[in-house]
Order: structure tokens, then C-alpha cells, then sequence
């Protein structure tokens, strides 16, 4: 279940202070609502269109069972993973998570936390859906970062870094029965 986030600004506050301008104050209104965004999908769910985030966190509980209003805080990707419905995602606090992933969700958002390197996943993301997404991830692996398998179109990654740590890795492996590029 989504929930509905409103935001009320009022003019008077604004007006009280004589040396604010415009642009200040619509900065200010900007930053108000990322924060609003970012702290939503932490939280386990996002306000656009409904989508449900499942969060995982170090410190998460895979065990923990599902609440009527939101997903539980999880300690691995691969269970947020097994949880997950295509047209959802999943937000991934701040930590390292020793793992190889496979997404297999089509319509799927996988996303770290505040910036490139705060969100670490040591193994490799296999993508055998399409319309996947990931953004603010770091992906240290010793042969491949991402596979893009069979099932993998119109895929994206946004703000994230592969390190290969081998000598002979690949960043991004494109299989020969994957789409085109």
C-alpha cells in the first residue's frame, strides 16, 4: 500500500523573512521534496505510482514477515530478490553485501543509497529481465561485474561503478543469447 505524501508550504513563513528570495525559497522547496522522495523509498515504499520498495539492510532481518502497509527491512539482496514482483524495486542502504544477484523481475529498479560507492555489492548482478534499472551501485567483482543474459532489453545503469578486481574481468558481459545492444 502506497502512501500519500502532501506538502503544505505556508506563504507567511516565507514572508517573514525580508532578505529571502524567490530562488532561495524554491531551492529550498526542491531540496524539501528529494528529501521527501529519498526518505519514501528508504522507508520501503515510493510515492510514484505506487511502486513498493523492498529495503535491505546489513542490519535487516530476512526472516521478518511482510506488514500490510509495507515490506520488512531485509538483510540480503537475494531475498528482497525472491520477495520481489516485477514493477517493484529495491532501495539498498549503506553497506557491503557479499552476494551475486540475479534479476529476473521485469519492470525493476534496483538502487543504492545516497552515492556511487555507499551501496557495495562483491559479486555480480545477472539481469535475465527487461526494463531493469540500477542506479547508485558499486560493483566489485573478480571476473564479471554484470551479465546480461537472455531476457535482458531495455535495461539501464545509472550512476554506478564496476571494479574488477581480476586480471582477466569484464565489466559488463554480454551473452551471446542476450539482445542487442
Amino acid at each position: 500500500m502506497a502512501r500519500n505524501i502532501r506538502i503544505s508550504i505556508i506563504a507567511s513563513d516565507f514572508l517573514r523573512q525580508d532578505v529571502v528570495s524567490t530562488r532561495k525559497m524554491v531551492n529550498n522547496v526542491l531540496r524539501a521534496l528529494l528529501c521527501l522522495g529519498f526518505a519514501s523509498m528508504v522507508l520501503g515504499t515510493s510515492t510514484a505510482q505506487g511502486k513498493v520498495w523492498h529495503t535491505v539492510d546489513p542490519a535487516g532481518d530476512d526472516a521478518a514477515k511482510p506488514d500490510k502497509d509495507k515490506p520488512p527491512v531485509l538483510r540480503t539482496i537475494g531475498e528482497a530478490l525472491r520477495r520481489a514482483k516485477p514493477g517493484e524495486g529495491i532501495a539498498i542502504r549503506l553497506g557491503r553485501y557479499k552476494e551475486d544477484v540475479v534479476i529476473t523481475c521485469a519492470d525493476f529498479r534496483i538502487s543504492g543509497a545516497d552515492w556511487v560507492g555507499s551501496s557495495i555489492i562483491e559479486g555480480t548482478i545477472t539481469i535475465r529481465a527487461p526494463r531493469v534499472n540500477i542506479t547508485l551501485l558499486t560493483v566489485v567483482s573478480p571476473k564479471r561485474g554484470i551479465v546480461l543474459a537472455k531476457g535482458a532489453e531495455g535495461f539501464s545503469i545509472e550512476r554506478s561503478r564496476i571494479m574488477i578486481t581480476g586480471e582477466k574481468g569484464v565489466g559488463i558481459d554480454v551473452l551471446k543469447s542476450s539482445a542487442p545492444l
